[in-house]
Protein backbone atom coordinates (compact mmCIF):
# COMPACT_ATOMS: atom_id res chain seq x y z
CA UNK A 1 0.00 0.00 0.00
CA UNK A 2 1.07 3.51 -0.78
CA UNK A 3 0.86 5.89 2.09
CA UNK A 4 -0.41 9.30 1.01
CA UNK A 5 0.56 12.46 2.70
CA UNK A 6 -2.67 14.08 3.92
CA UNK A 7 -1.14 17.51 4.42
CA UNK A 8 -2.05 20.09 1.85
CA UNK A 9 0.87 21.96 0.41
CA UNK A 10 0.94 25.68 0.98
CA UNK A 11 0.50 27.74 -2.15
CA UNK A 12 2.26 31.05 -1.89
CA UNK A 13 0.52 33.79 -3.81
CA UNK A 14 2.59 35.96 -6.07
CA UNK A 15 1.75 39.67 -6.19
CA UNK A 16 -0.01 39.11 -9.53
CA UNK A 17 -2.08 36.25 -8.06
CA UNK A 18 -3.01 38.38 -5.03
CA UNK A 19 -4.06 41.23 -7.27
CA UNK A 20 -6.13 38.93 -9.50
CA UNK A 21 -7.76 37.36 -6.44
CA UNK A 22 -8.70 40.82 -5.13
CA UNK A 23 -10.10 41.83 -8.54
CA UNK A 24 -12.23 38.67 -8.64
CA UNK A 25 -13.44 39.33 -5.10
CA UNK A 26 -14.33 42.92 -6.07
CA UNK A 27 -16.37 41.72 -9.06
CA UNK A 28 -18.22 39.18 -6.88
CA UNK A 29 -18.89 41.94 -4.35
CA UNK A 30 -20.33 44.25 -7.02
CA UNK A 31 -22.59 41.46 -8.30
CA UNK A 32 -23.92 40.61 -4.84
CA UNK A 33 -23.91 44.02 -3.11
CA UNK A 34 -27.13 45.78 -2.24
CA UNK A 35 -27.69 49.45 -3.01
CA UNK A 36 -27.09 50.31 0.65
CA UNK A 37 -23.70 48.58 0.63
CA UNK A 38 -22.74 50.34 -2.59
CA UNK A 39 -23.78 53.67 -1.04
CA UNK A 40 -21.53 53.03 1.97
CA UNK A 41 -18.42 52.41 -0.15
CA UNK A 42 -19.04 54.88 -2.98
CA UNK A 43 -16.49 57.38 -1.61
CA UNK A 44 -13.53 54.93 -1.72
CA UNK A 45 -10.88 55.57 -4.36
CA UNK A 46 -9.72 52.81 -6.71
CA UNK A 47 -6.22 54.22 -7.34
CA UNK A 48 -4.29 52.29 -4.66
CA UNK A 49 -4.74 48.82 -6.13
CA UNK A 50 -7.28 46.04 -5.88
CA UNK A 51 -5.91 44.48 -2.69
CA UNK A 52 -5.99 47.73 -0.75
CA UNK A 53 -9.42 48.60 -2.14
CA UNK A 54 -10.94 45.29 -1.02
CA UNK A 55 -9.31 45.66 2.40
CA UNK A 56 -10.85 49.14 2.76
CA UNK A 57 -14.25 47.89 1.52
CA UNK A 58 -14.31 45.10 4.11
CA UNK A 59 -13.22 47.50 6.87
CA UNK A 60 -15.75 50.17 5.88
CA UNK A 61 -18.64 47.70 5.71
CA UNK A 62 -17.68 46.19 9.07
CA UNK A 63 -17.47 49.62 10.72
CA UNK A 64 -20.76 50.67 9.16
CA UNK A 65 -22.51 47.56 10.43
CA UNK A 66 -21.10 48.12 13.92
CA UNK A 67 -22.13 51.80 14.02
CA UNK A 68 -25.71 51.48 12.91
CA UNK A 69 -27.74 48.37 13.50
CA UNK A 70 -30.62 48.83 11.08
CA UNK A 71 -33.66 46.64 11.56
CA UNK A 72 -35.68 46.47 8.34
CA UNK A 73 -39.42 46.96 8.46
CA UNK A 74 -41.03 43.49 8.58
CA UNK A 75 -43.30 43.74 5.55
CA UNK A 76 -43.43 40.00 4.96
CA UNK A 77 -44.26 39.33 8.59
CA UNK A 78 -47.28 41.67 8.42
CA UNK A 79 -48.59 39.92 5.34
CA UNK A 80 -48.19 36.48 6.90
CA UNK A 81 -49.88 37.56 10.13
CA UNK A 82 -52.87 38.99 8.24
CA UNK A 83 -53.34 35.70 6.46
CA UNK A 84 -53.16 33.77 9.71
CA UNK A 85 -55.45 36.31 11.44
CA UNK A 86 -58.03 35.94 8.70
CA UNK A 87 -57.92 32.16 9.03
CA UNK A 88 -58.27 32.16 12.80
CA UNK A 89 -60.71 35.07 13.01
CA UNK A 90 -58.76 36.76 15.80
CA UNK A 91 -59.31 40.31 17.14
CA UNK A 92 -56.06 41.48 15.55
CA UNK A 93 -57.50 41.35 12.04
CA UNK A 94 -59.21 44.79 12.00
CA UNK A 95 -56.08 46.53 13.32
CA UNK A 96 -53.84 44.95 10.71
CA UNK A 97 -56.29 45.71 7.93
CA UNK A 98 -56.44 49.37 9.05
CA UNK A 99 -52.65 49.55 9.02
CA UNK A 100 -52.56 48.19 5.50
CA UNK A 101 -55.16 50.69 4.30
CA UNK A 102 -53.17 53.54 5.85
CA UNK A 103 -55.80 54.67 8.36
Amino acid sequence: MIKRNSRAKTVYLTPEMRSQKAINEFHRFLDAATEAEKEVICHLKIGDGAEDLMRRIRTTLKESAERCKVIPFPQERVRKSTKSARKTGSKIEPVILELQKGI
